[in-house]
């Protein structure tokens, strides 16, 4: 009979097939050895960074939400200013007017004006505060040698206002045309100069280089002047016809007010020129 195969070809098929079995069998037993039990995947790496999107599912109270905080700078108080001096202080329901002095010159001024760039924010009885450059300033009285000095001369101060209401009450009559003023009302102001610059505050209005007339700039109420009818804001033109267009005839007129008779300013208010008559008696 015949052979269908060579023994030693298929000796050798079986010989090549062992090895490779054993092959196969030692490299399952390094792997198991040798390699982690974990496999390990490699990622490439992506340069792109994902879009992300932070979305809150939740309502939340508008009331809640956490405010920035602003810390205000405190505003730094000094207690003067120097080369100004306080004068007087008029505080009412609609109005706050100090008087301040520099180098012997009284202005005037109300809430919010200005006096060498220190406006005017507020006051007491005690002191004025002003504000300049963000930074606030505190002026106050000149103080007295004791409380009891102080005390009396705020007594006296008192005491003076109502009299001089008590005064202008009985010398000023007014019978709607014409003011009758008694000349003993006027020669005490004449004989306390003094008292006229606590009672009114005027300054020099120029056009140009010439001056064309006096600002009151303010009227003590109840004063004097108060019953005569001027006001705060009045341009002061003329005096018994004569025009107040220098310093030097502003002093004859206050001269000439010991012997006239009657007595006419002409002013100008609201933009309109209006005349205030007198009667000295």
């Amino acid at each position: 009979m015949k052979q269908l195969f060579n023994s030693s070809a298929f000796k050798y098929t079986l010989i090549v097939l062992s090895v490779m079995a054993i092959i196969k069998f030692v490299w399952v037993v390094v792997g198991f050895i040798l390699l982690p039990s974990t496999t390990i995947e490699l990622n490439s790496p992506n340069r792109v960074k994902p879009l992300y999107y932070r979305i809150v599912l939740a309502k939340r109270d508008s009331s809640i939400i956490d405010k920035p905080k602003v810390i205000k700078k405190p505003i730094k108080t000094k207690a003067t200013m120097r080369g100004i001096r306080l004068i007087g202080i008029y505080i009412d329901a609609n109005n706050t007017i100090v008087t301040l002095e520099k180098l012997s010159k009284r202005k005037v001024i109300s809430k919010g004006e200005s006096f060498n760039g220190f406006k005017l924010v507020g006051a007491t009885k005690y002191y004025a505060l002003f504000n300049k450059s963000n930074k606030e300033y505190k002026l106050e009285f000149k103080k007295m040698k004791s409380k009891k000095s102080k005390s009396k001369a705020i007594i006296r101060e008192v005491e003076d206002i109502v009299e001089s209401k008590k005064e202008t009450n009985q010398d000023i009559e007014d019978d709607g045309y014409t003011k009758t003023v008694k000349r003993e009302f006027l020669n005490n102001y004449m004989k306390n100069p003094k008292n006229i610059w606590k009672d009114i505050t005027i300054n020099e209005i120029k056009s140009g280089k010439s001056i064309v007339g006096f600002r009151v700039r303010f009227v003590r109420k109840g004063s004097g002047f108060d019953k005569l009818g001027i006001r705060k804001g009045d341009l002061i033109l003329e005096i018994n016809g004569e025009k107040l267009n220098s310093t030097k005839s502003a002093f004859n007129a206050y001269k000439e007010i010991k012997s006239i008779e009657n007595l006419t300013l002409t002013i100008k208010r609201n933009n309109q020129e209006m005349e205030l008559e007198y009667e000295i008696k």
